[in-house]
């Protein structure tokens, strides 16, 4: 670009009012403009301490060590360097560039960014003045011409206006001056000859306008306008959008022009002639580009007084792949690159592919989306279809599908770089986990699926040492042999729930939704966990183990289930889980319909949180299908502590204090626990009922239901039901403390049942301390009917 339409460029921005780099205070507390500090430093010939200043623009820079500019240290010309002495400070020191350019006559002074300099004993330390990024102004400006014998002022009222850049108020015989002043009519101003005599303006002169150049010439008698130059604006504003070897440029109407050109070029300076000129409007397309090739644009606005240059926009264009050879083709591409800059790949048609691995190379970013369809990846090898590397950001964009197309391999593994996830993603079909997180890799789903993927544990997340941030989509139906159906965090790995949903997933031993072991750690802030479930196992919403911690500031865990055991919202076995706020209701399991603690801790703090209980609605509490001894909405097996009603604001729980103090509701039964005493181990159904196994002709079997009765005059009471040969084959229960109960004696009155019956019997228990009640079932030498079998539950 030529010096004259490069201060052209520089001129047009006269007219903007842009906060970067035109702050005469910058901030020093706060590191303005860091990245300016020393560039490079050599030892000096001398031994003594030294900064040279570069300067890079095309006018003078001054350099002050104060930002109000009283403290004058050098002037480095105009693509020129000042070494000035300097005392040592490894701290960093502030210096203040100010500018002074001079078009079309007139000088106008510019401050420039703050520059932080590191002085280093003994060296030459490289400090780089940043260029201007834009001028600010508003003002109007007057030049004046004096080709007379005399000399002249110019008055703003009764007040002698100084020139730009000058000292004195008076412009000598051959000399020009300019000045630069808010807008107002011409009758505020006035010239002077020697002083004291004025001239007058000439005809039709009315008023000064911002952004204007007025230039004036004095011969001795008349006092002429030779021009008036409308300072012209850079085009604003532009927007570059990509195409398919193309881009469309957009940008804001610039004041005074009359056409635009637009120039693109791979490097930072445009080129000489334009690749379109003439544009009257504000919009452009430009042909014929590369395809991941990245790209330099600006816009020129022209009139007849001349042009002005925008600052240069960027874009790369995307990589677009119709086949799996040029998707292939578009990561090789990528993965050449040394360049730090955001790659995209649009796809238009369907993929496979196996194993795609990003090269560490660079910190880069890669974008793949489809087009206006969804457009499949789908794995065709037995590795992670995607691995991101430590500098590389992976983001999957609007209309992409991962199809782990049933492989034992995850979809994208996170081996320390970062995955985006965004709206209008989907993965799905994974066999090793829809996406793992590790070595200190980061994953943010903003949006999108993660639906129908296995693991052993974590069939849709699985987090290791990484750290998993969901703000947004859903994660469901996803399957984990082990834990976690929906996300698993493990060996110090993170998980912070902002938004989104985990649902309807499934986890054998635990977690349907969220597994969290092994010094994980989750964080549940804002979402929801609904309609998990744990299928053999504990935790249908949430488990918590092994050091893990669960921390719930919001959200809600809701409608999860524990098939046949325990904790159907969360279950807390050797962790920590905190309620500070959020909701759990309808969760359902045998024990702890909300909350089952085995061991570690649970605390619910005294905020807004609400954990529901029998006494809530059916759409919201939570149920222990086993009774009310056994929690429905918080057990700790610990001492049988129970808290069955809801636990709203206000109300406090602490697993590790005992009575109402702890939250818990008084209930004389406590410490239940269950053993065969012959015939085999009567199995616990989803309803919370315990099932005779199967025996033969003459058989018995006995199950024994241990508590401890805090009180005395207490009573425990028990429902007992038979599917038999009526008359020959009978269920029952013994007196308290009875070891030798059978159907025909010993047994508590009116509890022999058989056939198709059913009893509920309430046994008294006289005095406090450890008792037993043992249940059994006998057949006879003859047939059988009905199930064969009997089942009882302790209901209070």
């Amino acid at each position: 670009m030529s010096m004259r339409k490069r201060l052209f460029a520089i001129l047009s921005a006269l007219a903007m009012i842009l906060a970067s780099g035109c702050d005469p205070s910058p901030n020093e507390e706060t590191g303005t403009n860091q990245g300016n500090e020393t560039t490079n430093e050599t030892p000096s010939e001398d031994g003594k301490t030294y900064i040279e200043f570069q300067n890079h623009e095309d006018f003078p820079a001054k350099i002050y060590q104060d930002s109000s500019h009283f403290t004058f240290i050098a002037e480095a010309p105009a693509k020129g360097a000042a070494k000035v002495e300097a005392a040592p400070n490894q701290t960093g020191v502030a210096f203040y560039p100010v500018f002074y350019l001079d078009i079309e006559g007139i000088p106008i002074v510019q401050s420039g960014p703050a520059v932080i300099v590191r002085v280093d004993a003994k060296k030459v330390n490289a400090a780089n003045i940043p260029p201007l990024e834009a001028i600010t102004t508003g003002l109007a400006y007057v030049k004046i011409e004096n080709a007379s014998l005399y000399s002249l002022v110019f008055n703003q009222g009764g007040y002698e206006l100084t020139p730009l850049g000058g000292a004195s108020t008076i412009v000598m015989s051959g000399e020009s001056a300019g000045y630069g002043f808010e807008p107002q009519a011409a009758q505020s101003f006035s010239f002077m000859r020697n002083a004291s005599i004025p001239i007058p303006f000439p005809n039709g002169m009315q008023k000064f306008e911002r952004d204007t150049i007025y230039s004036f010439r004095y011969d001795g008698s008349v006092l002429s306008l030779t021009s008036v130059k409308p300072f012209l604006p850079a085009p604003q504003n532009i927007v570059l959008e990509a195409g398919d070897g193309s881009v469309s440029v957009k940008w804001d109407a610039a004041a005074r022009a009359s056409s635009y050109n637009v120039y693109y070029s791979t490097g930072e300076t445009p080129p000489e002639t334009p690749a379109q000129a003439n544009i009257a409007g504000t919009a452009a397309t430009i042909s014929g580009l590369a395809n991941g090739a990245a790209y330099y644009v600006w816009v020129e606005a022209v009139n007849a007084a001349g042009s002005a240059m925008s600052a240069p926009s960027s874009i790369t264009l995307p990589f677009y792949a119709a086949t799996s050879q040029e998707f292939i083709n578009a990561i090789a591409s990528i993965n050449a690159s040394s360049e730090a800059k955001t790659h995209v790949i649009t796809l238009t048609g369907g993929i496979s592919a196996g194993a795609v691995a990003f090269a560490a190379n660079a910190a880069k970013t890669v974008i793949i989306k489809g087009d206006g369809s969804v457009r499949a990846v789908t794995n065709t090898g037995t590795a992670a279809l995607f691995s991101v590397p430590a500098g590389v950001t992976l983001v999957l964009g609007n209309n992409l599908f991962l199809n782990g197309n049933g492989k034992s391999a995850s979809a994208v593994s996170v081996a320390g770089g970062a995955l985006v996830m965004n709206a209008g993603s989907r993965i799905s079909a994974a066999k090793s986990y829809g996406i793992i997180i590790g070595n200190n890799g980061t994953f943010t789903m903003e949006g999108g699926e993660i639906s129908g993927n296995t693991a052993s544990g974590g069939g849709g997340v699985y987090v290791s040492g990484g750290t998993f941030t969901m703000e947004g989509g859903e994660i469901s139906g996803n399957t984990a042999s082990y834990g976690g159906g929906g996300v698993f965090v493990y060996n110090n790995g993170t998980f912070t729930m902002e938004g989104g949903e985990i649902s309807g997933n499934t986890a054998s031993s635990g977690g349907g939704g969220v597994f969290v072991s092994s010094n994980g750690t989750f964080t549940m802030e804002e979402g929801e966990i609904s309609g998990n479930t744990a299928s053999s196992s504990y935790g249908g919403g949430v488990y918590v183990s092994s050091n893990g911690t669960f921390t719930m500031e919001g959200g809600e865990i809701s409608g999860n289930t524990a098939s046949s055991y325990y904790g159907g919202g969360v279950f807390v076995s050797g962790g920590t889980f905190t309620m500070k706020e959020g909701e759990i209701s309808g969760n359902t399991a045998s024990y702890g319909g909300g909350v089952y603690v085995s061991s570690g801790t649970f605390t619910k703090q005294a905020a807004v949180g609400v954990e529901y209980g029998s006494n809530a609605s059916d759409s919201l509490k939570n149920t222990a299908t086993s009774g009310d001894l056994y929690g429905h909405a918080v057990y700790v097996a610990s001492g049988g502590k129970i808290r069955n009603v809801t636990a709203g604001s206000g109300v406090a729980i602490d697993s590790e204090i005992s009575g109402s103090a702890g939250g818990w509701e008084e209930h004389p039964i406590s410490d239940i626990a269950y053993s065969s005493v012959s015939g085999g181990t009567w199995s616990l159904l989803a309803d919370g009922r315990r099932q005779s196994p199967a025996i033969g002709d003459n058989g018995a079997t006995k199950s024994r239901v241990s508590f401890t009765s805090d009180t005395a005059n207490a009573s425990i009471t028990i429902q007992l039901d038979v599917s038999s040969e009526s008359g020959y084959d009978f269920a029952f229960i013994s007196g308290l403390d009875n070891a030798n109960a059978t159907f025909n004696s010993g047994y508590y009155p009116d509890s022999r049942i058989s056939g198709a019956d059913s009893v509920t019997v309430t046994i008294p228990v006289p005095t406090a301390g450890s008792h037993f009640i043992d249940i059994g079932y006998r057949k006879d030498s003859g047939l059988s009917s009905g199930s064969d079998c009997a089942w009882f539950k302790v209901i209070e």
